[in-house]
């Protein structure tokens, strides 16, 4: 009896890992899913059946289970890579009105332990939901150099006029003050 001869079965392997989505970390949820793109980005994933079953399967259990609950009928299978991401999109991150998101935006002030682009990049995830649309950077700035802790660098900024606040020149001149007072208390 002749040997048959076994050949491998080549799987195509992917690039990079995605490690379960951690549910009680909701928070986490936009960028875990930036990550996914980015990973199907480098693995050429783009067919939507595949790009769904693949994040489906990453993500873990329990994003499935919600998944599967709040889709019945329906079964997950039968959903595209665009739904799924919506409906877990409005389970984990359900959007804030723009009323709540305008208050803490205007509330909030340059946290003791924060430098200047910290506090921008806090102030710019809470401006998400405020629908500032083109006025966006203008009101980032503004609200910036008002919430600022020092107020050295805050009377510095208001005293520059206003044409020259862009969000690179308020970034660039709190990072140089900043660097520049630490490098101070170093040699006091």
């Amino acid at each position: 009896m002749p040997e048959t001869e076994v050949k491998p079965v080549i799987v195509n392997q992917l690039m990079g890992t995605m490690e379960q989505f951690q549910v009680e970390k909701s928070e986490l949820w936009p960028s875990y899913e930036e990550r996914f793109e980015l990973y199907c980005s480098c693995n050429g994933i783009v067919d939507q059946k595949r790009k769904t079953a693949i994040f489906v399967n990453l993500a873990g259990p329990q994003v499935f289970e919600i998944l599967k609950t709040t889709v019945y009928p329906k079964k997950v299978i039968e959903m595209n890579y665009y739904e799924v991401v919506t409906i877990l999109n409005n389970y984990f991150i359900p959007k804030p009105s723009s009323i709540t998101s305008f208050y803490l935006f205007v509330q909030r002030s340059q946290l003791p332990d924060e430098n200047v682009l910290q506090y921008f990049t806090e102030l710019q995830k809470i401006a998400i939901y405020c629908k500032f649309g083109t006025l966006l950077d203008d009101l980032l700035i503004k609200r910036v150099i008002c919430g600022l802790r020092d107020a050295t660098l805050q009377k510095s900024f208001l005293q520059d006029k206003e044409d020259k606040l862009t969000k690179s020149y308020v970034l660039d001149k709190a990072a140089i003050f900043e660097s520049a007072k630490l490098n101070q208390n170093k040699l006091n």
